[in-house]
């Protein structure tokens, strides 16, 4: 019984992965201040809160393998911070933190804030361009507010979703 909860659970992060991956490539998905949200991202949020860290590691890895396809970068940078940003909060967050909306809010801002500034570390500040607070205002700030307002829509959908596969809501005899 435990074995299928735990594998459903898996099936369904799974599905709205490839779901959110495909809906995130789409044309017609809207911007807010000329940026599209990381929608992989703030999944990634939601899955370390609910998750162990070794689990969120494996998950995370697959995600920014996608990530990293999709931008045209070097094929596991992104897929490399996630998966160090994922193990660490979700090692955290399973041992140290209750599962509740305001240590969401916390572990949301620590990962959606270091996953950008690493990203804007690699990929910007390391290759020596200028103006880099221009570049960060512009670039990097709007994504990393819009992923983070849409990963608390997804904090709210992924626990109606998981709530009945919780132990204290499953019947043992």
């Amino acid at each position: 019984m435990k074995n299928k909860q735990y594998l459903f659970r898996w099936v369904l992060y799974f599905l709205e992965l490839v779901l959110l991956y495909v809906f995130s490539q789409m044309t017609i998905f809207p911007s807010v201040f000329g940026r599209k949200p990381n929608l992989l991202v703030a999944l990634l949020t939601t899955v370390a809160i609910f998750e162990t860290g070794e689990v969120v590691a494996c998950f995370s890895m697959f995600a920014g393998f996608l990530i990293d396809v999709s931008l045209g970068v070097f094929v596991g940078v992104n897929a490399s911070i996630l998966c160090l940003i994922s193990y660490i909060l979700g090692t955290f967050s399973a041992h140290y933190l209750q599962k509740n909306f305001l240590s969401y809010l916390v572990v949301s801002t620590i990962f959606i804030t270091v996953f950008y500034n690493l990203q804007f570390l690699f990929f910007y500040v390391l290759r020596g361009y200028d103006e880099i607070f221009y570049a960060y205002s512009i670039h990097y700030l709007p994504p990393m507010i819009v992923t983070w307002f849409v990963s608390l829509l997804f904090y709210l959908v992924n626990k109606i979703l998981t709530l009945p596969f919780q132990r204290k809501y499953l019947n043992f005899t």
